[in-house]
């Protein structure tokens, strides 16, 4: 694992200085910051960092700056479209019908609105669901055979046909959200508690299924993606 990483900026526009006070200022500003390989292909992973530090050099005879940085890596190693599954029998955005898509390994499910899945990565994985209103008491259930692992209960709440659900267990920014115009609203206190967790991990290379229920589903969308980690790349 790389906790810390170091490197080279190198600002090649015209003036530098300009373009080193802008690139700057929207590296810090910038609500997230990832850290990008691709190794082959369009194969891609990706961390979360955050910049520890930037010097700032003077410039060569090149005109170049070369700028050493110092990245705080966030997250392992994460591979974030391993696992992409849609669920409709509407329509989606872009006018299209799906009844499923799956990537890379799935075993389907006889269940509707569930797919089972196993991930490979070196750790537990997170998930984020994306439901398109207009559906009401949603419920998300992970299970591993008869065993609950944990559950998203929102039995109460309505999403209207302009919003969307989102809900998220990534380590760095879980929580659960109405998403309106842009504008993401906080709902987790309107989550209902129960004996199982709320904001659960997949465990690695287990097979599980994952449920989606909700009055109104079967005629609108959900996605569930499944972002799987790794020690190294």
């Amino acid at each position: 694992e790389q906790a810390e990483i170091t490197g080279v900026l190198v600002f090649r526009a015209e003036n530098t200085e300009k373009s080193f006070i802008e690139i700057t200022d929207k590296l810090f500003k910038s609500k997230e910051l990832n850290l990008v390989y691709i190794p082959y292909g369009d194969k891609e992973y990706y961390r979360q960092i955050c910049i520890t530090s930037i010097q700032k050099s003077e410039k060569r005879m090149n005109r170049f700056l070369e700028c050493p940085v110092i990245f705080t890596a966030l997250t392992p190693w994460a591979d974030r479209y391993s696992h992409h599954f849609i669920f409709t029998t509407g329509e989606t955005e872009d006018g299209k019908r799906y009844d499923y898509r799956y990537d890379y390994r799935y075993i389907p499910s006889f269940l509707p609105n569930s797919v089972d899945f196993k991930i490979q990565g070196h750790y537990p994985a997170d998930l984020q669901l994306t439901i398109k209103g207009a559906v009401s008491n949603p419920v998300l259930t992970l299970l591993k055979g008869a065993e609950i692992i944990g559950r998203l209960d929102l039995t109460g709440v309505e999403v209207a046909s302009d919003e969307y659900l989102i809900f998220s267990t990534k380590a760095n920014n879980p929580g659960v959200w109405i998403s309106k115009d842009g504008v993401m609203t906080d709902i987790i206190d309107l989550v209902n508690l129960s004996e199982y967790a709320t904001f659960f991990q997949i465990p690695s290379n287990e097979e599980v299924l994952a449920e989606i229920m909700a009055d109104g589903i079967n005629d609108t969308w959900a996605t569930l993606n499944v972002n799987q980690y790794y020690k190294v790349r």
